[in-house]
């Protein structure tokens, strides 16, 4: 597929051999690009359900796998994968509208449901004529959440992703909402250098 095309929709069969009814009212997924839902939500034992993926890939180039947890009163009942592979945009601009100092970002913050692990991505891309070596200053992020860039150090026209990790502890409190993720080599001055980063 390439980043420039339509989303893609992929649909799975689950089936319910536990014995009782199930209720799937969590559904998570490993990045903000991939939304799912389960027709029905309710099944009985012995039925089957579509688990319907939407995969928006535009800003995701490259080949990724991506997992769908499917849970029931906090009990994981199912564990789905997809994996990609994405043609890059012509147009690399577009792909990344947020400024960030030398860098291109496709978005300026990450959320998170409390209690809830996951991982967010934030695509990065190196629109600058200079090398870019950005770095998470890890010392001011909560308990629990770990940053960092999977490529540290960019040349004119190379991508990465930004990592955010969430464990899903209790590191973040029930009062505590916005965090901001303190980034350093973008050549912004200090008060522009964050990335925000809220739970819910």
């Amino acid at each position: 597929m390439a980043e420039d095309d339509d989303p893609v929709v992929v649909t799975y069969r689950v089936s319910n051999s536990s014995g009782h009814t199930i209720m799937f009212d969590g559904i998570h997924t490993s990045c903000s690009c991939v939304e799912a839902e389960v027709i029905p939500p309710r099944l009985k034992a012995g039925d089957s359900a579509e688990v319907r993926v939407t995969y928006r890939q535009k800003g995701h180039p490259g080949r990724h796998e991506r997992t769908i947890w499917l849970s029931s009163k906090d009990k994981e009942y199912a564990r789905l994968t997809l994996i990609s592979e994405v043609t890059p945009s012509m147009d690399r601009a577009a792909d990344y509208p947020q400024s960030f100092g030398l860098l291109r970002l496709t978005r300026k913050s990450v959320r998170f449901r409390k209690g809830i692990r996951s991982v967010e991505r934030i695509a990065c891309y190196n629109a600058s004529t200079d090398a870019v070596q950005a770095e998470v200053m890890e010392g001011l992020l909560p308990k629990g959440v770990k940053a960092g860039f999977e490529k540290r150090l960019l040349l004119p026209g190379e991508e990465t992703d930004m990592v955010v990790e969430y464990d899903g502890g209790e590191g973040v409190h029930v009062s505590d909402k916005a965090f901001r993720i303190k980034i350093i080599g973008t050549g912004l001055p200090a008060h522009e250098s964050y990335i925000e980063l809220y739970f819910e």
